[in-house]
């Protein structure tokens, strides 16, 4: 058991939701109401993409390394399989969604990239997708 496992992200006072990107707690803006309706559109396109199979989910919260990370997705696509296994607990298990969705936006554009690269494979371990838009 490692130590971050009795770390939950908050909302802060400051209108912002908080994150561990490697190792530093960052405060992350909350979305406009146009970054808000690409995520359902994105949302709605993947989940119709493979209903019975996959769901996609806005604001997916993972953890895909033990330490020194915790993100939100803007539009996780899940494996209904693991749905359960992953958000039907009272804590954050190890996991990363086979493809994560982020949406571009002013706030979020140096981080995103700086995360992401330049070359199309994933660099979140554990997904085997990662898309910007």
């Amino acid at each position: 058991m490692s130590a971050f496992t009795g770390w939950h992200p908050r909302f802060a006072f400051t209108g912002a939701r908080i994150e561990l990107h490697d190792g530093q707690v960052v405060s992350v803006p909350l979305a406009k109401p146009l970054h808000i309706l690409a995520k359902s559109n994105i949302q709605l396109a993947l989940t119709l993409a493979e209903p019975t199979r996959f769901r996609a989910v806005v604001e997916f919260p993972y953890r895909p390394q033990p330490d020194l990370q915790f993100w939100y997705a803007d539009v996780a696509w899940v494996p209904v399989a693991d749905l359960a296994r992953v958000l039907r607990r009272s804590d954050y298990v190890c996991y990363a969604p086979p493809l994560i969705v982020e949406v571009l936006s002013p706030s979020n554009r140096a981080t995103t990239v700086n995360r992401s690269g330049s070359s199309p494979s994933p660099r979140v371990p554990g997904s085997s997708g990662w898309s910007i838009l």
